[in-house]
C-alpha cells in the first residue's frame, strides 16, 4: 500500500502525453514498472439505504521516478486521483492506494506509435434506451473537439483486465493485509476466511459471483499484473433529451448506489468534480472489462484520420510527383520511383505533424 502525494510542475516536465504517477526506483523495480502501472484505490461508500458497498477503482497511469518519494509513496496527478474518486482535500495520513503491473502485447506496443496523441480519461456510464445494442458511442462535443476528431469517426478505448477475475494464489499472502483492513466489515471477513480456508477454485468463483463487495476487495488486493485491451468505437455526441432524461432519472430514483442505471457520479463518489462521461453499450463494457463508473482511456483512431487527410493532400501528392519529374533533367521513367517515394514520404510527414 501507498500513500498519495500530488505531483507538481517538476513531474510535469518529464512527461507531455499522459496522465502519470511517479514513484522511487526502489517501487519501480519491485513491481518491474515499466512505461505504465494501474492505481488501485478501494473506494467505500454507504448508500441512501445504509447498505455499505464496496468499489475496486482502477486506471491506467504512465510511471515516472521521483527520488524524492519514500518506498511507501506515490504522487498523482489531479486527474487520476479524480479517476479514483480521491477528494481534492483528501487526509494525506489516510488515504492509499495499490500499484499493478501493466502490460503491453507488441502488437499494442507498435499500434501505440500509430496512435499517440492526446488521451483523455472519461467516466464510464450506460447508454440512453435507444442507444442499446448500437456500434457507437455518446459523449460530450468539446470531448469529440479536444480529441481531434469528428463525429462518426472511430475512437479507441482501452481497458485494462486480468487473466483471471482474481489471482487466487494471491490469497495467502494478502490475508493479513485484508484482516488489518478495519474498513471491511465483519461479515465480508468471514466470507474471505472461508474462501482462504476451502481453497477451491470453483468456490472462488462462487463468492465472485454472489457477493459483490468481496469480489471488488479481492480483486484489488489480490491482482498484481494487468493487460491493455482496445478496441473501436464510433463517436457521436450526446443529445440534450438523454441529459434531461438521465437528470430526471436522478431526481425521481435514489441513484447514489452502484447498482443503479444512472448513478449520480458526485454523490455516489463524494466528490465535488469529476471526469466527463462516455456512455457505452454493455457489449463493449464487458469486452474492455469495465463496470459503471470505471474510467476508460480513450483516443482518437489514427486511420480515420490519416484517410481523411490522404483524400485532402492527394492533389498535393500528385502536383509534387510530376514537379518532380519536370525539374530532374533526366529520363522520366528512371526518375519517376524517386520522385514517388519523394512525394509519398513529404505528404505523410506532412499530415503526420498536423495530427500531433
Amino acid at each position: 500500500m501507498f500513500y498519495v502525494r500530488k505531483t507538481n510542475q517538476v513531474h510535469r516536465r518529464k512527461v507531455t502525453d499522459d496522465y502519470i504517477v511517479a514513484v522511487n526506483k526502489n517501487v519501480r523495480k519491485k513491481f518491474k514498472l515499466q512505461k505504465f502501472a494501474v492505481v488501485k484505490y478501494l473506494f467505500i461508500h454507504k448508500n441512501t439505504n445504509g447498505a455499505v458497498e464496496f468499489k475496486e477503482l482502477k486506471v491506467l497511469a504512465r510511471v515516472i521516478s521521483d527520488t524524492s518519494l519514500v518506498d511507501n509513496e506515490v504522487a498523482l496527478d489531479q486527474t487520476l486521483r479524480n479517476a479514483i474518486a480521491i477528494p481534492f482535500n483528501y487526509e494525506k495520513s489516510k488515504t492509499q492506494v495499490s500499484l499493478a503491473k501493466a502490460t503491453f502485447t507488441f502488437i499494442k506496443k507498435v499500434t501505440t506509435v500509430f496512435n499517440s496523441g492526446r488521451h483523455i480519461l472519461l467516466r464510464v456510464e450506460k447508454p440512453d434506451v435507444v442507444d442499446i445494442e448500437k456500434d457507437y458511442c455518446r459523449l460530450d462535443e468539446d470531448v469529440i473537439k479536444i480529441l481531434q476528431t469528428d463525429i462518426g469517426k472511430r475512437l479507441v478505448l482501452d481497458g485494462i483486465y486480468n487473466k483471471y477475475s482474481i489471482s487466487f494464489e494471491k490469497l495467502d499472502e494478502v490475508s493479513d493485509l485484508i484482516k488489518n483492513d478495519l474498513r471491511i466489515v465483519q461479515d465480508i471477513q468471514e466470507e474471505i476466511k472461508k474462501l482462504i480456508e476451502v481453497r477451491k477454485v470453483d468456490n472462488l468463483m462462487k463468492i465472485n459471483a454472489e457477493n459483490r463487495n468481496v469480489s471488488e476487495i479481492l480483486n484489488y488486493y489480490c491482482n498484481d499484473e494487468y493487460f491493455i485491451k482496445s478496441t473501436l468505437i464510433e463517436a457521436h455526441s450526446t443529445n440534450s433529451s438523454f441529459i434531461e432524461k438521465v437528470a430526471q432519472f436522478r431526481i425521481n430514483n435514489e441513484s447514489d448506489s452502484f447498482e443503479s442505471r444512472y448513478p449520480d457520479v458526485l454523490k455516489t463518489l463524494n466528490i465535488k468534480n469529476d471526469l466527463m462521461s462516455i456512455h457505452l453499450d454493455s457489449f463493449y463494457r464487458t469486452t474492455l472489462n469495465l463496470n459503471m463508473l470505471d474510467s476508460v482511456r480513450v483516443r482518437r483512431y489514427w486511420f480515420d484520420i490519416f484517410k481523411t487527410e490522404i483524400i485532402d493532400y492527394g492533389l498535393l501528392f500528385v502536383i509534387s510527383v510530376f514537379t518532380t519529374v519536370l525539374a530532374v533533367d533526366s529520363d522520366t521513367f528512371s526518375i519517376l520511383p524517386f520522385a514517388l517515394g519523394l512525394s509519398m514520404f513529404l505528404t505523410v510527414m506532412i499530415i503526420i505533424y498536423r495530427n500531433r
